[in-house]
């Protein structure tokens, strides 16, 4: 049941983060170039970072010859990574940011060791950002300044050679030996995950038993005082008013803090804004205007069929992305539609293109969507609420001959306050929503939306065992029927 919930709620690609649009020196003007490469550029900082953090030692050109000779297999090269960190803000002007990166692909250990990190579920979010509002906890949100570096110290020997244009005053066959988890490492995000879960244990906060990466701080007879879910280097939570002082107090002195956010702050994109009476919304309105907008010439049009050609394809494929993300982190109003260009991508066409393109019209033109936690919605009294339908061979894409007679239906979990079962209106919030193609081969819009009920009451059950967590801290695993029956 728990593989069941967590692949339906989480999906497989939910805890991507999109990252920002590498830049290449070449393709900017000679004003843009020198905020990465001139002097107190980001550039420089970087290189400053490695050394202030100690993440590295520099070795002398003697030493670095023998280990070159010596060692090859021991040095990986390094490259530079220079995004704009302000891409997809409206109204920002540009804001240079460069990454030194180890090229890790390169490592000879590689597969060696253990590398997974765990982020925050969808779920585990929602479950946060519902408690928080409930509770009325203060929303805070956190970034780790070189995350990485904050991590254990490296325990294997390994040297980095400088990127391509040198690095500071360094001679060309000068090595660094690494230090601390760098960038491009396979174990790096282990290393700092693993730093990070003690850093914040040591300021009282344990994990969940159900969510990797989901936190929650208690203070006396049990009492929830604060909740927390990370994503890589990015904190977000709720803690109550009293407490935010000494909620990250040992954290704080660990790690160095890049950004201290309450209230109203960005978190993976999404949007968060939490108003005077605590009720939390969340939008992403600079996410979605910042689609790409698709061109399709006007003779293309009338070839609705045939293939499409590279560029097409890599407009195709970059465009379904950025619906994907935003339609898994936030717009459940697009989940058919994005079902619809996610089952095309193989057997792409014009047509496809076409229907894509309207569809991120309709993402901008709803900008302004969002959903919110109702801070009056009584989570600990509440009922758990299973939306589900289906329809019989709705699949698409209609051009081929089996897919367009699968069936295709979704679900929303959501918890309302009790009144609703007296058939009184209620406010609700939403835990979770689904859509996707039916697992089964159905036969009928029956079996289909039995198929769909089906993994919306495993996902609920799930849910129900989050929030008795949540909010009691107490979870008996062999009680798993009485903690549902409850809701």
């Amino acid at each position: 049941m728990y593989d069941a919930a967590l692949g339906v709620v989480q999906g497989t690609a939910s805890t991507k983060k999109r990252g920002r649009k590498e830049i290449f020196l070449k393709d900017l003007s000679e004003e843009l170039q020198q905020l990465f490469i001139g002097p107190g550029g980001s550039d420089e900082r970087e290189w400053h970072a490695w050394i202030d953090k100690g993440a590295i030692e520099i070795l002398d050109d003697v030493t670095s010859r023998k280990i070159r000779s010596d060692h090859p297999d021991l040095v990986i090269p390094t490259r530079w990574v220079r995004t704009n960190k302000a891409e997809g803000l409206e109204g920002q002007s540009f804001v240079a940011k460069s990454r030194l990166v180890a090229q890790g692909f390169k490592d000879k250990s590689l597969g060696f060791y253990r590398r997974d990190a765990p982020t925050a579920s969808a779920l585990a979010e929602s479950i946060c950002l519902a408690v928080s509002a409930f509770l009325n906890f203060t929303m805070i949100s956190k970034d780790v300044k070189n995350a990485y570096f904050s991590g254990r110290s490296l325990d294997r020997e390994i040297y980095l050679s400088p990127p391509k244009g040198g690095l500071g005053n360094l001679k060309p066959t000068q090595l660094l030996k690494a230090k601390k988890a760098i960038y491009g490492f396979s174990e790096a995000a282990r290393m700092f995950w693993v730093a990070l879960k003690g850093y914040l244990e040591s300021d009282g906060w344990t994990e969940s038993r159900l969510e990797p990466a989901l936190f929650f701080l208690r203070g006396d007879n049990n009492q929830l005082r604060g909740i927390l879910v990370t994503h890589v280097d990015d904190v977000e939570g709720g803690v109550h008013p009293d407490s935010i002082e000494s909620a990250c107090q040992h954290s704080s002195k660990a790690l160095e803090f890049a950004t201290n956010h309450f209230r109203e702050f960005v978190f993976r994109g999404r949007e968060i804004k939490q108003h005077k009476e605590n009720h939390i919304d969340v939008s992403m309105r600079n996410y979605s205007l910042s689609t790409r907008s698709i061109k399709v010439d006007a003779h293309r049009r009338k070839q609705p069929d045939s293939p499409l050609t590279e560029e097409e394809f890599q407009a195709f494929q970059s465009g379904a992305g950025e619906l994907g993300w935003l339609t898994r982190q936030l717009r459940c109003d697009l989940c058919f539609e994005n079902g619809v260009i996610q089952r095309a991508k193989s057997t792409a066409c014009v047509e496809d293109l076409i229907r894509l393109k309207q569809y991120l019209a309709s993402a901008r033109r709803g900008a302004d969507f969002r959903m919110r936690y109702w801070s009056d919605v009584d989570l600990r009294n509440g009922v758990l609420i299973h939306l589900a339908d289906s329809g019989h061979a709705n699949g698409t894409p209609e051009k081929d001959g089996i897919l367009r007679y699968r069936s295709v239906g979704g679900y929303f979990l959501l918890l309302s306050n009790p009144e609703i079962l007296e058939d009184k209106p209620a406010k609700a919030v939403i835990l979770a929503f689904h859509s996707s193609q039916t697992k089964r081969v159905c036969r009928s819009t029956l079996a289909a939306e039995a198929s769909h009920l089906a993994e919306a009451v495993e996902a609920g059950d799930w849910c129900c065992c989050l929030l008795e967590e949540a909010l009691s801290g107490e979870l008996n695993l062999k009680d798993w029927p009485s903690i549902i029956h409850k809701r």
